[in-house]
């Protein structure tokens, strides 16, 4: 009888142990999921890589906004590529071969965005902006929409960026 007791027991614990650690076994991994670590967004274009894109605004000038990111070529050739949005002329921009191309930071203007006065907020920020991004070195390679986050000050990471719009458009 006490025999039957302790093999019960046993198993029993057995099978706890056995079920408990089996449920990681099976359970998705989020580690394995790619993301952007970074507020900006990001996309792959052929050769081309941009990395934490993002539109900048101020509330004291909420009718200037500045495009901020990286572009990378980690090639052995220049790769050049074309940005556009909602019908604005496109701007061309060269990435020199394994190198980085920084709009907004290490001594590099950002790229100035013209978007249309809104009727019922005063300010972009905290909507997305739809972009183009076009290979103009690689003809296969077909163009990717990315939508771009715009911030303001409320974000305060980027406040010298966003002081350097705001004297910029002065």
């Amino acid at each position: 009888m006490l025999f039957r007791r302790v093999l019960t027991a046993a198993l029993i614990a057995s099978t706890a142990v056995i079920g408990t650690s089996a449920c990681s076994m099976l359970s998705h991994k989020d580690s394995l999921r790619e993301y952007a670590p970074s507020d900006g967004a990001q996309g792959n274009l052929g050769s081309v890589k941009a990395r934490n894109l993002m539109i900048l605004t101020s509330s004291k000038t909420p009718n200037s906004y500045g495009l901020i990111g990286s572009f990378v070529n980690s090639t052995s050739k220049t790769q050049t590529f074309v940005v556009s949005y909602d019908n604005q002329p496109a701007r061309q921009f060269a990435v020199k071969a394994y190198s980085v191309l920084k709009l907004g930071y290490s001594g590099n203007s950002m790229m100035t965005v013209n978007l249309p006065t809104r009727k019922l907020t005063k300010s972009w920020a905290g909507s997305m902006v739809t972009f183009t991004l076009a290979s103009a070195s690689e003809p296969d390679v077909l163009p990717i929409d990315i939508n771009i986050p715009v911030y303001d000050e409320s974000l305060p990471g980027y406040q010298d960026l966003i002081d350097e719009l705001s004297a910029a458009s002065n």
